[in-house]
């Protein structure tokens, strides 16, 4: 099976900026390469509509997962909003395409438990790598890069190999086969709520915290853990 991938903005088009400065077209360039990686690894043949930071035309990103002959194509993206406070991941598809909806529904599940944002749900966008590729095609919008804990979570803790992951599960799930044992053992980053477990024993307000893990030892509610943290003081 052939999978096109295609990162987000490049060369003279950053995309979105986080307010310390993060470029969007730096952070989805470093998924799409590990996200490559995987899927070889995994059996698929895989085409990329940039491997460098270059510009790419939305029409020429298209036409390339055309010419490869692509089954699926993957866009993979930061969001961006005026807000600060906007927050989570959502995953697009072109209205009408019911096979593009369904991964579309599995990758955004993969994507918010692999790096744990909100679900902020599927949407329908009539946006040109969509409308003019010729398979089932997603844009998926992995966090905000214009929240700073989100712009924060990107450039620290494996994020890159942690979004990555989650997108190959998605994409084998909907494919019907499994990833492999070795990818599979090879998920020991650290899950992005450390940071926040660390702080809290530091400071003395977590005296246990293999209590505070699953059994992959990874935090569980990363997501009050940062809340937590935060309330104290750092």
């Amino acid at each position: 099976m052939k999978i096109f991938i295609d990162p987000g903005h490049g060369g003279s088009d950053p995309g979105a900026v986080g307010i310390n400065g993060t470029r969007e077209s730096d952070v989805v360039l470093k998924v799409g390469l590990k996200l490559k990686e995987i899927l070889i690894n995994n059996g698929f043949t895989v085409r990329m509509s940039r491997e460098t930071d270059e510009y790419v035309s939305l029409t020429k990103r298209a036409e390339l997962a055309n010419k490869t002959a692509a089954d699926l194509f993957i866009s993979i993206h930061c969001n961006g909003f005026t807000n600060p406070d906007a927050k989570g991941s959502e995953v697009y598809s072109y209205p009408g395409n019911a096979q593009a909806e369904k991964l579309a529904g599995i990758l955004l599940w993969h994507i918010c438990n692999g790096i744990g944002t909100a679900n902020r749900g599927t949407r329908k966008e009539n946006f040109a790598v969509l409308r003019l590729s010729k398979m089932p095609a997603v844009l998926v919008e992995t966090a905000f890069i214009t929240n700073p804990d989100e712009e924060k979570m990107m450039c620290g803790g494996g994020f890159a190999e942690k979004a990555a992951y989650a997108l190959a599960k998605g994409i084998c799930e909907f494919c019907g086969v499994a990833l492999s044992t070795a990818e599979t053992e090879g998920e020991n980053f650290e899950h992005w709520g450390s940071v926040h477990l660390e702080n809290l024993l530091k400071k003395g307000y977590i005296k246990n915290p293999e209590l505070w893990k699953d059994f992959d030892k990874s935090p569980t509610a990363a997501m009050v853990l940062a809340l937590a943290d935060k309330i104290t003081g750092i």
